[in-house]
């Protein structure tokens, strides 16, 4: 049925059925040698190669009104969002404070000890916000770190509007 459908499609005579069989078979992919592993000489390896010097892409001044607005409403990469022990993500300051508000006091022990700050390194290395880091490593329960967060929060946005 197949071969007569071929046949009538591209005009095929019926003498020619190599033909019709070579259009209907499945075409499997040439096998290649493998190629022996070149083993590079280490000083002609240097001797080779020229290093073309690239001018480093210039970086996009930032200012501080969209440094702000990245820190609280977020805009951070999905790689650098702080992951809880429960597994909720955040990815601003604002989260934070949002989830600091429902978390459970194991979780928020889970993450900060009288030796770690998980929040404060977050704070520090994502954010770059060494000052509101270091206030944060003092707190030691859920309610003093959220207050923390919501006056420098407040702080920002009033020199802001300033």
């Amino acid at each position: 049925m197949i071969f007569k459908l071929i046949k009538r499609a591209f005009q095929i005579p019926d003498h020619d059925n190599a033909l019709v069989t070579k259009l209907t078979s499945r075409q499997t992919p040439k096998k290649t040698r493998k190629q022996a592993p070149v083993i590079k000489d280490p000083v002609a390896k240097h001797l080779n190669t020229r290093k073309i010097a690239t001018p480093p892409m210039p970086r996009r001044k930032t200012t501080k009104k969209s440094r702000v607005k990245k820190q609280i409403f977020g805009g951070i990469h999905a790689d650098s969002s702080f992951v809880l022990k429960d597994g909720k993500s955040l990815r601003s300051v604002y989260e934070l404070i949002d989830a600091l508000e429902t978390m459970h006091q194991e979780t928020y022990k889970h993450h900060v000890s009288e030796d770690n700050n998980d929040f404060a390194n977050w704070v520090r290395d994502c954010f770059g916000e060494p000052g509101l880091a270091s206030h944060m490593e003092k707190m030691r329960t859920q309610q003093e770190t959220q207050k923390v967060l919501l006056k420098h929060m407040v702080r920002e946005l009033s020199r802001l509007k300033s």
